[in-house]
Order: C-alpha cells, then structure tokens, then sequence
C-alpha cells in the first residue's frame, strides 16, 4: 500500500482506519512519531508491539493495508464531510487544553463558528420539566444576542432546546455527537440533525462509519466542556452524564453555572448540588454574561446604564 505523503494525511488515515482512537494514536506516536515505520508492521508486528488492543487492533491494522488514504478522502468528501486535525490551524485552541483532546475532528457546517471568541456549553436531562423549558428559554434569550457560541450534544431534552433556542434567534450553535455521520441517536432527531449540519455546526471524533456505543457518550462531554469558557447545567438528576460534563469542565478550569430548581424535584437535584458545591448560580441572563467580559454589546449596555 501506498504511504501518504504527509503527516497530517497519515494522521487522518491511521484515526478512520482505527476506529478514531485518540488514545490509541498517542500510544503509537510515542513509537512511531512521523506515522512511517508502522505502515510497513505485519498484523502479528501490530499485535506484539499492541497486545492489549486485542482482536478489534488486528482488524484495524488490516483496515489500515486494505482501505488507502485516497478512497478515504474521496468518500469523505462525497458526504461533504471535513476532518480537522489538532496540527490545523482551525483546531479549537480551547479544547488543545484537555487532557486527552481528539487528534481529529470530523465536521460537517459552518467551520467559521470555531473562530468566534466565546463559547458556552448547555447541558441537562433528556426528559426536561415544563420549568427547565422556560429557564432554557429566559436564561438564553440574553446570550444569543450577544453571538456566544451555544454548544451542545444533540440529545433529547435540554441539548436539544439549547440547539433550537440558539436557532431561533439566528445565534451560532455547535453539535458534539457520539457517533459518525453515518448514523443518527437518536432517530426522531433527524430533523435537527440536517438542519444543524446545514445551518450551523456538527462535530464528532468518530469516523462516519461508528455508531453510538455507552462509551462514546462521557468522551463526547469532554469535548463539550473542552470548547467552551464556561458549561451551564440547567437541570439534572444526582447521577447524570450532566455532572460528568460539569466534572471534564472543572478538571479543565472552566466555569461551572447552574440553574437553581425546585427542592421537590429529583431532576433538579444534580445542579442545585452543583451550587451548594460552589457552582455559580444562574438566575438570569446576564449572570452568564457577566463571565464573558469581552461580549462589547453588553459592556456597552452596562456602561450606558451605570452612566443614568
């Protein structure tokens, strides 16, 4: 098989041909650094050098000999797919800061919103009360004036009003999803989904070919928290994959915010557990936009005011 010419073209091929394993890549680069010497291993040289990457590794590898880098690219931009690798300039230099980032992002959008200064990760329960709909809708309304950027996951519930909420006030909106763009999790979203990919911004670090898998879903959060300034958590129960995002934030010196709910309600108690912990809590609006100090339109209607 033909070598890619470049590191950055082997970068892509060896993550599509090994099921998008960003942990996986950095082991071999610690190897093999210029990504040359490891096309020319044997399926018995990559299981020797990999024994624990099991049966899935020795299929990748002969993925890797059987599928080359130009039918790879051809079908990607076939589906008008684009991969952005952390050496490319546009690579979120936030999410650069994680412990573990993805050394490629798969992309389908407006690749402009990734240059915007300000980000604010939107997360809560799949199954949303009627108050955690309002709050979603008096809490954003103030936000997507200001052109911050609403980052989200695209599941049922909250993720889905931020994507919509940010919509509807013609604001910029990103989808982090757990799967390829050959899939769909789930299925009834189908209309967000293409109208996110068309209009806005749609990210995953799995090859197209991937579906949702449990796992995928913790990873995903990561990225949630590791693009933005500060993640809100606007209902959410004890034990939910909210706090894990709130958790990958905080392990990243991002902010945390949450919306305060009602005492009776389990789904409530994860965020107001969040602000007993030291949480900001988010009554308005402009409490969010108050750790977002270089939004000028708010500065401005700050100063005006402080002025009467």
């Amino acid at each position: 098989m033909q070598v890619p010419k470049t590191f950055r073209e082997r970068l892509i091929h060896l993550h599509y041909c090994l099921y998008g394993a960003s942990d996986f890549l950095c082991e071999l680069l610690r190897v093999d650094p210029e990504l040359t010497a490891c096309y020319q291993w044997s399926t018995v040289e990559w299981a020797s050098r990999f024994p624990k990457r099991g049966e899935k590794m020795q299929n990748a590898s002969k993925a890797l000999k059987n599928v080359s880098f130009k039918a790879i690219k051809t079908s990607l931009e076939q589906q008008n797919i684009d991969v952005i690798t952390v050496e490319d300039e546009l690579y979120p230099k936030l999410l650069k800061e994680v412990y573990d980032p993805p050394l490629c992002l798969y992309t389908k959008g407006n690749h402009a919103l990734l240059a915007k200064p300000s980000f604010l990760g939107v997360v809560g329960t799949r199954w949303p009360s009627p108050y955690a709909s309002k709050a979603v809708d008096f809490i954003l309304g103030p936000v997507c004036i200001e052109d911050i950027v609403i980052v989200s996951g695209m599941a049922e519930g909250v993720d889905t009003l931020a994507h919509q909420k940010a919509m509807s006030m013609n604001a910029p909106t990103i989808a982090v999803t757990a799967f390829g763009f050959d899939h769909l999790y789930p299925s009834k979203l189908r209309n967000l989904y293409e109208k996110l990919q068309s209009e806005q911004l749609v990210i995953s670090e799995y090859p197209p070919y991937m579906k949702a898998e449990k796992w995928h879903f913790p990873k995903r959060n990561r990225i949630i928290s590791g693009l933005c300034q500060a993640v809100l958590v606007v209902e959410a129960k004890k034990r939910s994959g909210s706090l894990i995002t709130a958790d990958c934030a905080m392990n990243e010196s991002r902010d945390v915010m949450a919306i305060p709910g009602p005492l009776d309600n389990p789904s409530s108690e994860g965020a107001n557990r969040l602000i007993q912990q030291g949480a900001k809590c988010i009554l308005t609006g402009e409490d969010i936009l108050l750790e977002y100090p270089d939004q000028l339109t708010f500065k401005k209607k700050n100063k005006e005011v402080s002025n009467h």
